[in-house]
């Protein structure tokens, strides 16, 4: 039977923002059926769906364990979490779970080192890989009633090669932070009236 976790991922966001216990059962019992499902076979839509659901509730357990563990934003900043994939060995999938950033470029700059560590890792073992990047950012913004509303926005970069010899930070430079960067500008020059809250790399 397929769950829906939408409704539960937002309930535990909304714990973390207010600094409320979270249930920790529910989140680990999520967890492990997004996993599971995505060993299914699903639909193209249906596997990138709990994929997007699996990430987000990662990166609340991360949050969660941090705000548990004492620790600083300074002391953890950013944390690179591996990400059980949709498409079995041939894609491999993480993300890195922003603590304290909120300046997009100081993020897309802290969370470079992370991601050239994991790239050159992959390519020890591949000569050549392509690489996309997904940032997902909330965003807030006041309904009707003048009530705070959180949602969702997903900044994607195209599929592109990198090689042994490939320049890692001058490809990082151009494909990921230009990019993202430019479509977050471009949103926010729409006047949507959303602001930015926080964010992740995926």
């Amino acid at each position: 039977m397929e769950r829906e976790y939408s409704e539960v991922i937002e309930e535990l966001r909304r714990a973390l923002r207010l600094g409320d216990r979270i249930e920790e059962s529910v989140l680990n019992e999520g967890i492990r059926y997004l996993e599971n499902a995505l060993s299914s076979i699903l639909s193209r839509s249906k596997k990138h769906k709990y994929q997007s659901q699996l990430s987000h509730l990662l990166s609340i357990r991360a949050r969660y364990e941090k705000r548990g563990s004492g620790l600083s934003d300074d002391e953890v900043r950013i944390k690179w979490e591996d990400v059980k994939s949709a498409f079995l060995c041939r894609i491999q999938t993480g993300q890195i779970v922003n603590f304290k950033h909120k300046d997009a470029t100081a993020f897309l700059e802290d969370a470079f080192t992370i991601f050239e560590e994991r790239i050159k890792e992959t390519l020890a073992k591949h000569s050549m890989i392509k690489v996309n990047v997904e940032l997902a950012a909330e965003y807030m913004t006041l309904n009707k009633d003048g009530e705070v509303i959180f949602g969702d926005k997903y900044f994607n970069t195209k599929n592109e090669h990198i090689s042994q010899s490939t320049d890692l930070g001058e490809w990082f430079t151009t494909n990921v932070q230009e990019s993202i960067l430019k479509q977050m500008e471009e949103f926010a020059e729409e006047g949507s009236g959303w602001t930015l809250s926080k964010y992740y790399i995926y």
